[in-house]
């Protein structure tokens, strides 16, 4: 399930989440290394990742595994990095918050 936000969406928030589970060290970074995890969790994808890469990522999630779709320059935003273009937050409580965050955000 791939969801993009309204444009004027506020990115601090979840800037600062990620943030925290960066710090945590909760967060899976790469393509490979997210198709290699078992767990469930939230996907942040960049649009400027390849489609056969989101593709796998969509494949191998589970039901329960949100996708969400950043615009580049937003995704670099909220994570902190200019070289990463999909992350996996694996801490439920900051999951479930940039869940809820998010899905008040996505376009209809």
């Amino acid at each position: 399930m791939t969801e993009l936000l309204k444009p004027q969406t506020n990115y601090e928030k979840i800037r600062a989440y990620v943030g925290f589970a960066f710090n945590a060290r909760k967060i899976v970074v790469g393509t490979d290394n997210i198709l290699k995890t078992k767990n469930n969790g939230l996907v942040l994808l960049s649009d400027d990742l390849s489609q056969n890469a989101k593709n796998k990522i969509k494949n191998h999630a589970k039901n329960e595994t949100m996708i969400f779709e950043l615009k580049s320059d937003n995704f670099y935003y909220v994570t902190h990095k200019t070289n990463i273009k999909a992350i996996k937050i694996v801490m439920p409580d900051i999951e479930k918050a940039i869940i809820n965050y998010l899905q008040e955000n996505r376009e209809e």
